[in-house]
């Protein structure tokens, strides 16, 4: 049996938060909540809690005992995170009324004095709640929620995000009608309307006196606003391509990170409205950021499952430098501009990126000939698989080989190793688990070659997140380990030892000729090019005598 003891989460991370220390991480996915203990070497997984429902965002409750979860049924939770149980369950926090049609619980932010948070829907409904401690039978005292009714703003559209400014003043809520609002919190009154997106904001943050708010919408854009006039200071296009999933200030500065659907993590200066700097490591969308309480360190998540952790360096930065490095990065990119197939990398599998060796950027005709064999080397085997008896394939026919295994054997054999890599990336999964299939089948029969062999590093290694995810391919996954390993033991073997007799041959052959090895054939051809050189240059002087 196959089991995965990894940590970490199985589906796309949404959502990630440090604690008000700086010492813990909370991050959350489709199916699950994980708390993380950051350490300076390594972040250990310390709780998982399965999702009582589809949670659309959260947020960690003062003192760092409890989370929020907002569902996607409207629902709001309380989860211990000691213990992973929810300890109150707020029905109807967000109503799906007619008017509304939906319910999500799609923000949550804590009030500056930490006494609060504020919750936004799907159902054009803004909400305040205070947290309260009561008495519990079985936990002493817990901390609760209660609404404020008085405090409850209707909205003309549902809420993507919203965010309460650090003084405590202001209250910022991003809608799908393309604008954000800005309110006074203690009153709920209308301050400033912020218009100019052709598309809804994501992401909304203010920096720490509250004198600026920044936003990033699914226009690829990011737009900084002052708090006062709710004047326009700077819109920044193209900061993310795709689109901007969320922004953070970093504290007590006005210098805020940045994610995207490009699955970069920037980094702005708000005043001089300049990038500073650009960090790499995501595979796909990076959905949110959060930013440490001191501001060094900051934690991505994204849709490649990951968790990633940057850390603040005491390395000078020269903006100079840094731009000439992406220019440089920019030029490379265009004068190897080939079209790229769908998750394929530009270096070769198992080789570093810095490897001279790298692939062929566009299939060529050969290339897809070479696909169109293994495909029906596949539809033969499954052909032969389900009914025995039928008619020999043209492949058996024309390789003379009755048997399916040994003939996909051959096929593979026979394609150009130069051609081989990119028929096996040009593949879909389905069609790759059917290819584990029968190299699976090839390990059983003692029919491994270099070529199958190469063949199931080369799919494993394009499609791993897949694979690990499927619990179809994990038995198959399983025997090509340890059928290949033994392979290749073997066959490290087997040259070490031809290598060894090879060395022994040209010993006894130096020792009875008393001379080395292919060293008079050296002197021979060293001499004919020297009597060559000699002709060539006689002829020179005397094409120079007649003329």
């Amino acid at each position: 049996s196959c089991h995965i003891t990894l940590p970490g989460h199985r589906a796309d991370t949404r959502a990630v938060q440090f604690s008000s220390v700086g010492d813990t991480i909370v991050s959350l996915s489709n199916d699950s909540f994980k708390t993380w203990h950051r350490s300076d070497l390594e972040c250990q997984c310390t709780g998982t809690m399965v999702l009582p429902s589809l949670v659309r965002s959260f947020i960690l409750a003062p003192g760092d005992k409890y989370a929020i979860l907002g569902a996607a049924s409207g629902h709001i939770f309380l989860v211990e995170l000691a213990t992973g149980t929810v300890v109150e369950d707020i029905a109807g926090a967000h109503c799906n009324d007619e008017e509304a049609g939906k319910s999500d619980v799609t923000a949550l932010s804590l009030t500056a004095d930490s006494k609060g948070l504020v919750s936004g829907g799907l159902d054009h409904t803004v909400r305040i709640w205070r947290f309260e401690l009561v008495s519990d039978i079985t936990t002493g005292r817990r901390l609760t929620l209660e609404s404020a009714s008085d405090c409850a703003i209707k909205l003309h559209d549902g809420v993507t995000a919203l965010h309460c400014s650090p003084d405590g003043r202001l209250l910022a809520v991003a809608t799908l009608d393309n604008k954000e609002t800005l309110y006074y919190i203690d009153t709920m009154k209308l301050h400033q309307e912020l218009y100019g997106k052709s598309l809804p904001s994501t992401c909304v943050s203010f920096n720490h006196p509250g004198t600026l708010v920044v936003t990033g919408s699914k226009d690829s854009a990011i737009r900084l606003y002052g708090t006062d006039f709710g004047d326009m200071r700077k819109l920044i296009k193209n900061a993310h391509t795709g689109g901007v999933t969320s922004v953070k200030f970093q504290a007590q500065t006005n210098l805020f990170f940045s994610t995207g659907h490009d699955g970069l993590l920037n980094y702005w200066d708000a005043d001089s409205f300049q990038r500073i700097m650009t960090l790499r490591g995501h595979a796909g969308i990076a959905r949110c950021l959060s930013v440490a309480p001191k501001g060094n360190w900051v934690v991505t998540c994204g849709q490649d499952h990951s968790l990633r952790l940057w850390e603040r360096t005491q390395e000078i930065l020269n903006l100079q430098e840094e731009r000439e490095e992406e220019r440089r990065r920019q030029e490379e990119e265009e004068l190897g501009g080939e079209e790229l197939l769908a998750g394929q990398k530009r270096h070769v599998e198992g080789e570093t990126r810095d490897s001279e060796a790298v692939r062929a950027g566009r299939p060529t005709a050969k290339t897809e000939e070479a696909v169109d064999v293994i495909l029906a080397a596949l539809r033969m085997y499954q052909t032969h698989l389900n009914c025995p008896d039928t008619a020999p394939h043209y492949l058996m026919l024309s390789y003379g080989i009755m048997d399916p295994v040994e003939c996909f054997a051959e096929v593979l054999a026979r394609i150009k190793s130069s051609l081989l890599e990119e028929a096996i990336v040009q593949l879909e999964l389905s069609q790759v688990l059917s290819l584990l299939v029968v190299l699976a089948r090839m390990c059983k029969r003692n029919l491994l070659t270099e070529a199958s062999v190469r063949v199931a590093v080369i799919a494993v290694r394009t499609n791993m997140p897949q694979l690990t995810a499927s619990n179809t391919a994990l038995p198959f996954l399983s025997i090509l380990a340890k059928h290949i390993t033994n392979y290749t033991k073997t066959l490290q073997d087997k040259v070490g030892f031809t290598t060894a007799g090879l060395r022994q041959c040209i010993e006894r052959h130096e020792s009875r000729h008393e001379t080395q090895l292919f060293a008079d054939a050296f002197d021979r051809h060293s001499t004919s090019n020297k009597k060559k050189k000699k002709k060539e240059i006689a002829s020179r002087r005397a094409r120079l005598a007649i003329s």
